[in-house]
């Protein structure tokens, strides 16, 4: 799969602005790797005790077995199969009820009707989405020095959604990486972008702000190598690659479309939030019409109001910026 998720990477990063890089002048090392090779169906195995499988899968088990000279294990019982699969697909073990009404459904279907209702739960996309955010370094906390708390659960929430209604991978990956730069954005395809902010933040007395910009992207990028190409790409901070193709060049190609902005916040709302919102919106643009209807003087009168706070308050000194900081970067300082 690496090649297509390459292409994906930087189709998705060209789309919005990223130069085509010259291939790698290397000779591709390792190609015969499972990485670099595209999934293929395979043909069943054959085997001698056909009845015993009861899918396709099983048939890949029991050749291994034969060819090892082994036989299967007995059929384990339908509570321990019912923990199994309640353990595989939600991450919860049954309760008392479930594992009733399983043994109480003799049909045919018992089995299937519990992997469906599972795949249906939240818990779900709580199980699974748990391996992509150890993947993209999500935490609840800073992670360096005073470790305190941040405001990133929304991305984490994001992430068991997409799980739960089966978003496509590719518009997983495209809406983590370039989210906000799809026209007409959403606001979770905003919250989404979420995945490059999960490196850790240090608020230390006297730290570098650049230098600690510049470890970050270079955290990002380990991460995107890491959950999306299964790469170690870092090598190619130094030098090209050694044994992948990734050279220095697309390293760096990659590291300025990252760089080549500020890092801003946004202001991310749950759906109950967003109704409140919207109601307290209503009210104070009820508000303000009302004024302008009992007060049309008001203008006036705020002038007025203003100009006696005005004569009573010392006069203030405007600041000046002097340094806007480097490479782009929101940073000022004042005197």
């Amino acid at each position: 799969m690496f090649f297509p998720r390459v292409c994906l990477i930087f189709g998705v990063l060209g789309a919005f602005g990223l130069p085509a890089a010259e291939p790698a002048p290397k000779e591709v090392k390792g190609a015969d790797h499972w990485a670099f090779k595209a999934p293929v169906r395979p043909a069943l195995p054959a085997v001698r005790n056909r009845a015993w499988g009861r899918t396709p899968i099983d048939d890949f088990v029991l050749a291994r077995l034969e060819k090892e000279g082994l036989e299967p294990s007995p059929e384990a019982d339908r509570v321990t199969l019912l923990r199994r699969l309640h353990l595989d697909l939600i991450g919860l073990p049954p309760e008392v009820k479930d594992v009733d009404a399983f043994l109480a459904d003799t049909s045919a279907g018992a089995h299937d009707a519990v992997v469906e209702k599972l795949l249906a739960s939240p818990h779900h996309g709580e199980r699974w989405g748990r391996q992509w955010l150890d993947a993209a370094r999500y935490a609840d906390s800073d992670g360096f020095e005073k470790d305190k708390g941040r405001f990133i659960w929304h991305y984490r929430d994001w992430v068991v959604n997409a799980i739960n209604r089966d978003l496509p991978y590719d518009q997983f990956v495209i809406e983590q990486l370039a989210g906000d730069l799809l026209p007409n954005a959403t606001g979770d395809q905003i919250v989404a972008t979420g995945f490059l902010r999960n490196s850790m933040l240090n608020e230390e007395g006297g730290v570098d702000p650049e230098q600690f910009r510049m470890d970050a992207l270079f955290d990002r990028m380990d991460c995107i190598g890491k959950s999306v190409l299964g790469l170690t790409i870092q090598c190619a901070q130094c030098h090209s690659h050694k044994f992948d193709p990734i050279s220095q060049e697309e390293y760096y190609r990659l590291f300025a479309f990252l760089s080549n902005d500020h890092e801003s916040s946004v202001i991310a709302y749950t759906p109950e939030e967003e109704r409140k919102r919207a109601n307290l919106l209503r009210r104070i643009r009820d508000l303000e019409e009302g004024i302008r209807h009992t007060m049309p003087d008001w203008e006036a009168r705020m002038a007025r109001w203003e100009d006696s706070v005005r004569s009573s308050e010392p006069e203030w000194v405007v600041v000046r910026c002097e340094n806007a900081g480097d490479n782009g970067e929101r940073f000022y300082y004042y005197s």
